[in-house]
């Protein structure tokens, strides 16, 4: 309820609610859902977005543009 209570400003102000951790986003845009959040966790929801969505979303509406060039050292990820 805290947090849902806490985003639900925000979201009915448009702003998009991005999660970098998939479990914890689909928690807001889905289990809320089913938990007796109601009205407000449906607003919350409908602006949360994995990240790789919101970056997706971004592009096609052309507001998000990446020059990628190739790398001049090694990648590491984790």
């Amino acid at each position: 309820g805290a947090l849902i209570d806490a985003l639900l400003p925000l979201a009915q102000a448009g702003v998009p609610i991005v999660g970098l951790e998939p479990s914890c986003l689909l928690t807001l845009r889905d289990e809320t859902l089913v938990m007796g959040f109601g009205d407000k966790a449906q607003a919350v929801a409908k602006q949360a977005l994995l990240f790789e969505e919101f970056i997706a979303r971004e592009r096609k509406a052309g507001r998000f543009e990446l020059a990628l060039k190739p790398a001049t050292a090694p990648i590491l990820l984790h």
